[in-house]
């Protein structure tokens, strides 16, 4: 049976088992909740205050939860969380009327690309939105996989974006000197980049082109966002540093508003970056993203369950399960076909040895001796440098270190000596 984690401030209506999976449907009770009620009693009084407080949460490095403060949905309660209650402008007035909640169930996500349109995850998604998704599961060069979702409400006001990615790369001073934005086995590479010029580079000018009236309220760095990916490396902290491994983040939060059917628009990208580097070769990619838009007088009240929906994606077993034998299968070929290099490799490496060495004795030999012509036969013979060769009719050699030597005429030396041509 599937599961989801639900907040203590959604009340859990109906659950549906089905053969082969399953999906739960939640009212989105959080609509009925907004920044500052922290008792979930309609209004935002002093109660809430004095129990949000007594929690013992406010700027301390801990987790917390709606009834703690924690209304900006970070996990943590701060000044950023009484700032959103205060701007909802409802501090000590009664309790509105309850809107219609939102009915959210478990949609699928297709993996289309690589493992013949299986279902690689599901998604919380509202009843009557719209579910767009792309899952992309690439074993070369290392094993990235991309997915994304994206989920709207029919009037396009409302929406929830999630996508995770390690498929950008760029290599400094690697043996691959690819001009930036070229493909390397179907990934573009791109110079290393921190977030802010990421941001302002890539992810700015999307959001601009896809609203027209796109305003940047405010781009900033996430410190806690890059404590906490960082603090989750601390269990590969000592083989990482035994391979020479080093790894940064980085987190950047884009706040904008644009228009929809005449109504302002709040956008929020939260957007995580990682850089890998070993030797000269720095790996590195946008490392997940998140996105989250409501009406601007809405948002502070819809933020939580917006979130809940970015970040519900369950991961099929059996998809997960196929993917990651994929892995392993693509990572044993490969260190088999590396053993297998490095075995051809190292017999290469011992014949050219060989070789060398060969050509090393020829080349002392042949600089040690002369080629000389045998005046009557025309053959020609090796003789040692510093010697001096005398031929004979029948074939007979005279080596001598005396240049003065002459065999004709001497006893024991019969018939014609000559030395060579």
């Amino acid at each position: 049976m599937n599961s989801v984690r639900v907040p203590n401030r959604a009340k859990r209506t109906n659950t549906y088992r089905v053969f082969g999976g399953g999906f739960e449907q939640l009212e989105g009770r959080q609509l009925l909740a907004f920044a500052g009620d922290a008792n979930l009693d309609g209004v935002f009084d002093s109660g809430d205050l004095v129990q949000v407080f007594q929690a013992g949460k406010y700027h301390i490095d801990a987790d917390a939860t709606w009834a703690q403060g924690d209304w900006d949905n970070n996990q943590r309660f701060d000044s950023g969380d009484l700032v959103a209650a205060f701007q909802t402008g409802r501090y000590g007035k009664p309790a509105e009327p309850q809107s219609q909640p939102w009915v959210m169930s478990r949609q699928a996500i297709y993996d289309t690309n690589s493992f013949a349109n299986r279902i690689a995850a599901r998604v919380l998604v509202p009843q009557g939105w719209s579910l767009s998704s792309n899952i992309d599961y690439n074993p070369i060069p290392s094993l990235a996989r991309y997915a994304d979702f994206q989920t709207e409400s029919a009037d396009r006001m409302y929406g929830a974006a999630t996508a995770t990615s390690d498929a950008l790369y760029a290599w400094i001073n690697s043996p691959l000197p690819v001009p930036e934005g070229e493909l390397y086995y179907g990934n573009v590479l791109w110079r290393v980049r921190d977030g802010l010029q990421h941001t302002n580079e890539i992810i700015l000018p999307h959001l601009r082109a896809e609203h027209a009236d796109y305003q940047v309220t405010s781009v900033r760095r996430v410190p806690e966002f890059i404590t906490a990916m960082t603090r989750a490396d601390d269990v590969l902290r000592e083989y990482m540093d035994f391979a020479g491994i080093t790894r940064q983040y980085d987190a950047i939060e884009i706040r904008g508003t644009y228009t929809v059917g005449g109504r302002s628009i709040t956008d929020v990208t939260y957007a995580t970056y990682q850089y890998t580097t070993l030797g000269n070769t720095v790996n590195w990619g946008l490392y997940g993203l998140e996105r989250t838009w409501a009406p601007t007088d809405q948002f502070n009240a819809v933020l939580p369950t917006l979130r809940m929906i970015a970040r519900s994606t369950q991961l099929d077993a059996g998809w997960y399960i196929s993917v990651e034998n994929f892995r392993a299968q693509i990572h044993g070929i490969t260190i088999n076909a590396q053993s297998q290099w490095n075995s051809y490799s190292t017999a290469q490496q011992a014949l050219s040895e060989s070789r060398d060495a060969v050509f090393e004795d020829f080349v002392q030999y042949i600089r040690g001796t002369s080629v000389e012509q045998n005046p009557f036969n025309g053959q020609f013979e090796t003789v040692p440098s510093d010697q001096t060769a005398w031929f004979a009719a029948d074939g007979s050699i005279v080596l001598t270190e005396d240049p003065s030597f002459d065999p004709n005429g001497l006893a024991g030396f019969n018939g014609v000596w000559r030395r060579a041509n």
